[in-house]
């Protein structure tokens, strides 16, 4: 497998290095109108991609510009479309990699991430392999890349590059080898059957939340349990003091107003909580 460019899909607003070639992308919004919707944009390389290293490189580029911005997908170049060239500049994969490492910013100067670049860059770690079952050769191997490739997405990291790297290395370990063609039709295969299976079924393949979203999930989850404690008492509390009004030793001289501190007396509650309930009740 060669790979000569880097094509992404991303938000119209969304801030990107300047590509080689890009083509905006429209549809129909409410009023029937054409407008602007997100852009396709077009990183050329200088040589192709084809080794190990290279693809795997590739993968951990695609990987960091998609934390950058989620939004992206990944495309391939359209011979037949037309885009607007920017320059005819071409990249190595080490550019590349450093043009997508400097600081974005948002329309308020406010710096959204920044990818790392450089010898003291942090390497993308890759799931360990998973064991081949037994079986018909091609029939194992399409098998465990479906689940290697579940396993990637589950980690964020799913991409093309990464499943094809592991398809070789799983054919390397084969005493009946497949074929390079054949390996990347199943690598290609499993690769877009799990794609389909994620964005029909999406409830089936979750992914590993990192510390930030992690610790929103439990500020949210938090936040319920408090609420619903909250409700709990609430009505519990609400109980206690229609009990003691009920008791008819809660009135005042005329019969009629409550008699906020007798019913602190016998709930034991403390009047501002009493209060506002006995004001809910008369009402």
């Amino acid at each position: 497998m060669q790979i000569k460019c880097l094509a992404i899909k991303v938000p119209l607003n969304s801030k990107v290095p300047k590509p080689n070639f890009y083509r905006n992308i429209t549809h129909l919004n409410s009023n029937t109108k054409v407008e602007i919707y997100a852009k396709e944009c077009f990183y050329w390389l200088d040589n192709f991609a084809y080794s190990d290293k290279q693809l795997i490189w590739l993968g951990d580029i695609k990987t960091k510009i998609q934390k950058l911005i989620p939004d992206t997908t990944f495309i391939e170049y359209n011979t037949d479309s037309r885009y607007v060239e920017l320059h005819d500049n071409y990249f190595t994969l080490k550019s590349l990699q450093k043009v997508w490492s400097r600081k974005i910013t948002d329309n308020k100067k406010k710096i959204i991430t920044k990818i790392s670049s450089g010898n003291n860059e942090e390497r993308v770690t890759l799931p360990s392999l998973m064991p081949m079952i037994g079986g018909k050769t091609e029939a194992s191997i399409y098998r465990v890349l479906t689940q290697y490739a579940t396993r990637l997405h589950y980690e964020k990291m799913f991409q093309f590059e990464y499943l094809y790297s592991a398809s070789k290395l799983y054919n390397k370990n084969l005493d009946d080898k497949i074929l390079p063609k054949k390996l990347l039709t199943i690598t290609r295969k499993a690769f877009n059957f799990i794609s389909d299976e994620i964005e029909n079924n999406p409830e089936n393949f979750k992914q590993r939340l990192d510390p930030k979203e992690l610790r929103h999930i439990r500020i949210k989850h938090g936040a319920t349990v408090l609420q619903s404690a909250n409700i709990k008492r609430r009505v519990h509390n609400t109980k206690l003091i229609k009990e003691a009004i009920a008791t008819d030793r809660c009135y005042k001289a005329d019969g009629e107003s409550l008699n906020v501190s007798a019913i602190v007396t016998l709930t034991k509650l403390n009047r501002k909580t009493v209060t506002a309930i006995a004001k809910e009740l008369v009402l």
